[in-house]
């Protein structure tokens, strides 16, 4: 998230809104249970790896 090519736009309010609106979508529409595990198919900087982390084990 912090490198020079991906910094403006990983920081600009468009980004982060999306963000939050997707995390929020989650919170609200995704039953977690125990024993659920998930796979990021998708490349990015590990946002979303650490917030499906979070999500599904909780704070560590």
């Amino acid at each position: 998230m912090r490198e020079q090519e991906a910094y403006q736009w990983n920081l600009s309010p468009s980004s982060l809104y999306l963000e939050l609106e997707t995390r929020d979508f989650l919170a609200k529409y995704f039953d977690v249970f125990n024993g659920l595990k998930a796979l990021n198919v998708g490349i990015g900087v590990g946002e979303w790896d650490d917030y499906i982390g979070f999500l599904l084990n909780g704070p560590s």
